[in-house]
């Protein structure tokens, strides 16, 4: 199977990326146990969605077609992780009672 891609800003002052949508993704992933690798990027326009954090699974694309602002960086976390809930089925939450 394809490896999905994750596109994010580089790290910096010991934290995973510059960016808490970057940073939101990769614990995601990280968490659910999910295999991935990493592209960090300098320049947004090297993801192919031109928006940090983007995302990459086999043909899928995920992120935002916006701009770089922080409001884009997190509408693309937010749409990183719905299309991973939905598409991969995974429920982080699933084991929790109320």
């Amino acid at each position: 199977p394809p490896v999905m891609l994750l596109y994010s800003w580089p790290s910096s002052w010991d934290l995973p990326s510059l960016s808490p949508a970057c940073t939101y993704v990769e614990a995601f992933l990280r968490f659910a146990k999910v295999g991935f690798n990493q592209e960090k990027c300098r320049n947004p326009t090297t993801s192919p969605t031109g928006t940090l954090p983007g995302f990459e699974d086999g043909d899928d694309v995920v992120g935002s077609n916006s701009s770089t602002n922080a409001i884009e960086g997190n509408l693309a976390a937010q749409n990183i992780i719905n299309y991973l809930k939905k598409k991969k089925g995974i429920q982080m939450d699933s084991a929790l009672t109320p």
